[in-house]
């Protein structure tokens, strides 16, 4: 029997005209609308626009060419326009629900994804990425996918750097809830990390994961397996299932390998081992007279002396073989040789120790990387060596041992050569200060009979035995490779090896030619920055995601400063399977990758690359270029007709400056706004709208009444205004003598706990570090508790109206804690000092605090709580105040509609580059309510948006016109092309556009021309119902408005003067007979109008209509 093909589908989902979450969630099934020849069996493909913008559903097409909808959704019919008329449809049966990143709109369009604008058979390129993606999914129980997700980032980071130590094992919440929604059946919420899988929070049901209570709340790391007696990590896991590292397939049993074997190496083992003790154990029992201590004869004294000698050397061994053990599991190396304190004699002690350790299928391989315990310069130091347990005799063994001199030797490692003749018994090889060719002719010549590589670290009296776990680890890090080498093994990971191609470039020579202008341009230089702050290896994509931009532009930098290098050194290039010379080598190791959310192709810098690139960042050439190349004038407004994206760019100029970058870089719409959000929550970012009513009041400061909550008393208080808050908030920072930072423009506020007396409410607070109030969390009374206190803002635990008990910074939002049986409305705190009693007074400019509950407390600054909570907290002495360089941007949105003298007042004079705090020509001012002295931080940018059709740039405030610069925002068809929001079915909206602002710049002028953002929305809707949406309720009143409702000069702009037919006219015209609407004779009146125009609904929904504009 012939089977029936089945044909593969995309549609699209307008969430905001029909719920299709919601629908498909409830129903499973859904009748829809079908506009395409499907058939029974045929799989549908969702995507779901608006602010999901994601292939969200997968589902099968049950029956087609259906005459009605039988099944009832019309409670997710948001619109109207699914009303069971559209005459076609079919059935589609969910299948599967997409949940995660990998199915979003950004990430499909690379694989060549456009948004549908009708039903489009599925692409192959989309199709394959889909099934690849596929290939490694698993959906596990959410709390099963939290530890998942926690161990795959502790494993990665392992992977990415093996010397890796425990604060890399520290993850954010969001990391880790991020990837576990990748793995995740349902919703992963942010109460999973910080309570349900935490082990730290009283509320926990699982023991998973563990917070850092010394650096940082957010922060999580992985519980050791036996942490805790139980639920560390989830049972009856599939140890077959295949997850996704570093763009790897491993398996559930390799992970919980590295959970169970590796990770306890990072946590905490290396406290554990005494590396000092062993040190000086050698320093003080070397060639100690020994022998057996039951022989017989011996006086008890001399026995005495020979356990104790024993028990010294063995104790000894035992450290060592707790290194031994500790390095192996950690680079899946084996102790292959049993350790002795005892020399060859078994006469003496030792005057070396010596921990072997190998790979173990290279057991009987006489190379090994050892861990040597001597003596050097009159003290003992661990020496970490590529040895080889050989006389010299076989000359086939040493040949391939001294390979390792065919790699350039890793000297920013700490790496040197050193010559052993003969016995190492004295352990005091001789460091050779001779080139590699020098070393290799001797070695060649039987002058040097063994070279080893190693790395020295000597003894420091002021570190800690986690100081030397962690330099043996880097250590063995790096003779690892050589090992590799000399054993012959094949490394896959990275190509092309040193054997097969080395560039031959210095690390002063990297550094001379990055660092010249005339041979690299410094703005390619961002690839090589950002790797090597990633430790020097990462995927293009991998550095797009952190510090912004995409992929492409970064793999363009690299491509293009190789190229540059190659130029200036000629150095030879790197031929690979196809013949093709490459670029990219001249710079890097490189490896593919499988599909991965993390990019296909990762760059591993080269070795003198990493040195140079460090010598340029010690010498601040980063810094002095992203001066250079990133600066903005402080004081800038945007300015154009209506519609040309002004307030949209006034937020990718925002995070342009405050991260350092040009506006260029930023091409990622969701990106630019979901980065603009964080920074405006972290408070860097701030706006306001002018109009004709706004005031010094509101900008600068003025005197608001403040009412208590019984409305008995009144009485009034200086507020500062959003701008003075603003440049406050960005002046300084204050950091404790612990790194703690606090903002010293924080809001300081006070909170009467229950009542200001010691009470139990209070001591829990003390306590469980938050603070209370008994006002349910959604009351107006709670608002400003729950609204208007950011993080890092400061509390005032209230006492008496003279005095507080308790100091404390706000650490997140506003809770409600249900296992509380009153003052539940609360919000987390760290609590600078408790259990106080001090009087505020003199630091409250001699104020008593306000009997409401919650009150703000104006006329403290943060200097002066912090000196307070000093004389009770030795842990914030020696506080330092720093000035806060970041940017901070304050957006004036319509700018030119306020009245500028009236909102600036004094402080016009105040926001000149020259005139801010620190510059040269540096200027304050008193403010008239306060008597504050005040100024503009340097480091505060004003943005303005002006529209030009509002009001004429020429009659803006002169005073203000001098200070800003202005740059100019016009209609750009152009960018409803790069958008592919330029067609309606076969009508060109941005040749129509442009024709449209061609005339109307001809009758009137170009400030009063149309703008393309009103087009935007056809990128995800290019359907003729939104056209004339944005007709009807955009273009024809704006043109109303420009024309002062002069109808004849519409048609002209619409191009209904000339027709084809009438009911393609927007605006309709007939002829008025004077005499049939009038009484009398109006012959001789003047200036009645000829002909009446009306409006002509019809044509909106007409393609014809627009199409004849042109």
């Amino acid at each position: 029997m012939k089977q029936t093909k089945v044909t593969e589908w995309i549609i699209s989902g307008n969430p905001e005209q029909y719920n299709v979450v919601d629908a498909f969630h409830n129903l499973h099934r859904v009748d829809w609308a079908q506009k395409a020849n499907m058939t029974a069996g045929d799989i549908v493909y969702i995507y779901v626009s608006g602010n999901v913008k994601a292939i969200k559903f997968k589902c099968r097409v049950n029956k087609a060419d259906l005459d009605e909808s039988d099944i009832d959704d019309r409670e997710y019919d948001l619109s109207g326009q699914f009303d069971g008329t559209a005459g076609r449809y079919m059935e589609l049966e969910l299948l599967e629900e997409y949940v995660g990143d990998e199915y979003s709109r950004e990430e499909l369009m690379k694989h060549g994804f456009r948004s549908p604008q009708g039903p489009i058979r599925m692409p192959e390129s989309v199709k394959q990425y889909l099934e690849s993606i596929s290939v490694f999914e698993h959906r596990y129980p959410v709390n099963t996918a939290v530890w998942i997700a926690t161990a795959l980032l502790s494993a990665e980071s392992f992977d990415s750097n093996p010397v890796c130590s425990k604060k890399d094992m520290y993850f954010k919440q969001t990391a880790i809830i991020q990837r576990a929604q990748k793995l995740a059946e349902s919703s992963v919420a942010n109460a999973r990390c910080s309570q349900w899988c935490c082990a730290d929070n009283d509320n926990s049901s699982n023991n998973y994961l563990r917070g850092d209570s010394e650096e940082n709340s957010s922060l999580r790391r992985l519980s050791l397996l036996d942490e805790f007696p139980e639920k560390t990590h989830p049972e009856g896991l599939n140890m077959a299932d295949e997850l996704t590292m570093n763009g790897n397939k491993i398996t559930m049993e390799e992970l919980f390998y590295f959970v169970r074997e590796q990770y306890p190496t990072i946590i905490g083992n290396d406290s554990k081992i005494d590396y000092i003790g062993v040190l000086d154990y050698l320093r003080d029992n070397t060639d100690v007279p020994y022998s057996k201590p039951d022989a017989p004869g011996l006086a008890a004294e001399e026995v005495s002396r020979l356990l104790e000698v024993k028990k010294k050397g063995q104790n000894a061994i035992a450290e060592l073989k707790k290194m031994a053990e500790a390095f192996a599991v950690r680079f899946k190396l084996e102790k292959c040789m049993s350790m002795s304190w005892l020399d060859g004699s078994n006469t003496k002690t030792r005057r070396y120790l010596w921990a072997p350790l190998k790979y173990g299928k290279y057991a009987d391989n006489p190379v090994s990387v050892s861990v040597f315990v001597e003596k050097r310069n009159s003290d003992t130091c661990y020496r970490v060596s590529l040895e080889i347990k050989n006389d010299g005799d076989d000359k086939d063994i040493m040949k391939q041992y001294h390979s390792h001199l065919d790699i350039p030797l890793n000297v920013a490692a700490g790496l040197v050569y050193v010559s052993v003749s003969g016995s190492n018994e004295w352990g005091t090889p001789d460091i050779l200060n001779k080139t590699q060719d020098e070393i290799k002719q001797e070695v060649e010549s039987g002058k040097l009979k063994k070279v080893q590589i190693c790395k020295y670290i000597d003894r420091k009296p002021d570190e800690t035995n986690a100081y030397y776990h962690t330099e043996i680890t880097k250590a063995i890090a790096a003779i690892l490779p050589y090992y590799d080498h000399v054993l012959g093994i094949e490394k896959i990971e990275y190509y092309p090896s040193l054997a097969e191609y080395d560039p031959g470039i210095t690390a002063e020579e990297y550094e001379r030619i990055l660092g010249d202008e005339n041979i690299v341009k410094s703005a390619w230089l961002d690839t090589l920055h950002y790797l090597y702050l990633m430790g020097g290896i990462g995927t293009c994509k991998q550095i797009a995601n952190k510090y912004g931009n995409g992929a492409a532009h970064y793999n363009t930098n690299a491509i293009n400063v190789a190229k540059a290098v190659h130029k200036e050194t000629n150095c030879p290039l790197c031929a690979r399977d196809t013949g093709e010379n490459q670029y990219w080598p001249v710079l890097f190791y490189g490896r593919d990758l499988a599909d991965s959310a993390d990019g296909v192709f990762s760059y591993k810098m080269r070795e003198p690359l990493m040195e140079a690139i460090k010598a340029l960042e010690e010498r601040g050439v980063f810094q002095e270029m992203k001066e250079a190349n990133k600066e903005f004038d402080k004081n800038l407004i945007l300015y154009g007709p209506p519609g040309t994206g002004k307030t949209y760019n006034s937020a990718t100029y925002a995070v342009a400056i405050c991260d350092g970058k040009s506006v260029d870089e930023l091409t990622d719409y969701d990106a630019v706004m979901k980065r603009y959000n964080e920074l405006k929550k972290a408070g860097r970012i701030a706006f306001t709208t002018f109009h004709q009513s706004y005031g010094y009041e509101e900008f600068i400061e003025g005197i608001k009444p403040i009412i208590d909550e019984n409305k008995q008393d009144i009485g009034y208080t200086i507020e500062p205004g959003v701008f003075k808050e603003f440049c406050e908030n960005a002046r300084s920072i204050v950091r404790t003598k612990n790194g703690d930072s606090i903002d010293a423009g924080a809001r300081i506020w006070k909170l009467t706990i229950m009542n200001g007396d010691l009470n139990q409410v209070k001591q829990e607070c003390f306590e469980e570090n938050n603070v209370r109030m008994g006002f349910d969390i959604d009351s107006d009374e709670a608002r400003s508790f729950v609204e208007d206190v950011k993080l890092g803002d400061i509390i005032l635990s209230f006492k008496t109206r003279k005095t507080i008990d308790g100091i404390a910074i706000v650490t997140d939002e506003a809770a409600e804690l249900q296992d509380k049986s009153m003052y539940k409305t609360a919000r987390a705190v760290k609590w600078l000092a408790k259990n106080i009693d001090e009087d505020i007074t003199d630091i409250n400019n001699g104020k008593l605090l306000h009997r409401m509950t919650f009150a703000k407390v104006p006329n403290m600054n943060v200097k002066d709580v912090i000196k307070l909570a000093e004389k009770v907290n030795p842990g914030l002495e020696s506080t330092v105040i720093e000035e806060n360089t970041e940017p901070h941007v304050f957006i004036i949105d319509e700018i030119n509609r306020g009245n500028i003298s009236k909102i600036f007042g004094e402080l016009i004079t105040l926001i000149e580059s020259t005139k801010r705090a620190g510059m040269s020509e540096s200027a304050s001012a008193i403010l008239p309510y306060s008597g504050d002295e005040f100024s503009v931080p340097s480091n505060v940018y004003i943005l303005g948006t002006m529209n030009t059709a509002d009001r004429s740039i020429a009659l803006m405030d002169t005073a203000l016109r001098r200070r800003f610069q202005f740059i100019e925002m016009m209609p750009d068809s152009d960018v409803l092309r790069k958008i592919h929001a330029d067609k309606v079915e076969d009508l060109d909206v941005a040749a129509m556009l442009d024709k449209i602002n061609e005339r109307i710049t001809f009758l009137y002028d170009r400030e009063h021309t149309i703008g393309h953002a009103f087009f935007t929305g056809l990128k995800d809707d290019a359907s003729l119902s939104k056209l004339q949406s944005i007709f009807e309720k955009s273009v024809i009143p704006l043109l109303q408005e420009y024309f002062y409702e002069d109808y004849q000069k519409i048609q002209l702009v619409l191009g209904d003067n000339a027709k084809s037919d009438d009911s393609l006219k927007f605006i309709l015209d007939e002829k008025v007979v004077a005499k049939n609407i009038f009484k009398g004779n109006v012959e001789d009146v003047i200036d009645l109008p000829e002909k009446r125009y009306s409006i002509n609904n019809v044509a909106f929904g007409n393609i014809n209509s627009y199409k004849e504009i042109l």
